[in-house]
């Protein structure tokens, strides 16, 4: 953890108000890190599980709020259910992109944290670390292809050729 003055950027695509494992647990360690530090969160606008945006949010291009010392920024986001794998992927496609943009416009952190999965926040994370001359922490939370290959007949070699590399590329960079 930085210290004093030090600034922390967390990239993650679920974040409260969705519900499950990933969105809590950012929410946890975001409240307690704003205790000594600076925090900000980079997410995508709510619609977990469900595909659908959450009542009360716009699907616009950033919204920015406070959740306690917390400072979130939500992004546009391409909604879809989990279950059609062609638009999740385009849709974690979007988030790198989108935040991206969003991360080096809007902050200026001196530690850039994401966790796998989905492995495309790191990628966005390191970009933004590096640009912005932040140490950049990737947090391991699900082996990446292998996860996929265990629970799954996935078999496509090109897209798990690509996200063994994306992965192995991100374990390398982390600082």
């Amino acid at each position: 953890m930085p210290d004093g003055d030090d600034s922390v950027l967390i990239v993650t695509q679920y974040f409260p108000p969705e519900t499950g494992a990933a969105p809590i647990r950012w929410d946890e360690l975001s409240r307690r890190w704003s205790e000594e530090v600076s925090v900000t969160v980079l997410t995508s606008a709510p619609d977990y599980p469900e595909g659908e945006l959450y009542d009360g949010y716009d699907n616009e291009l950033l919204r920015r709020e406070q959740r306690g010392d917390v400072d979130v920024l939500y992004t546009k986001t391409a909604p879809s259910s989990s279950g059609n794998l062609l638009r999740r992927s385009l849709k974690f496609v979007w988030f790198m992109f989108i935040s991206i943009v969003v991360g080096l416009w809007y902050t200026s952190p001196s530690v850039v944290v994401a966790t796998s999965p989905q492995p495309l926040t790191g990628v966005s994370a390191w970009v933004i670390a590096r640009l912005k001359r932040a140490d950049f922490v990737f947090e391991i939370r699900d082996l990446w292809p292998e996860s996929i290959l265990a629970v799954s007949d996935f078999d496509n070699r090109l897209v798990i050729w690509m996200l063994d590399n994306t992965v192995r590329f991100l374990y390398c960079r982390a600082d």
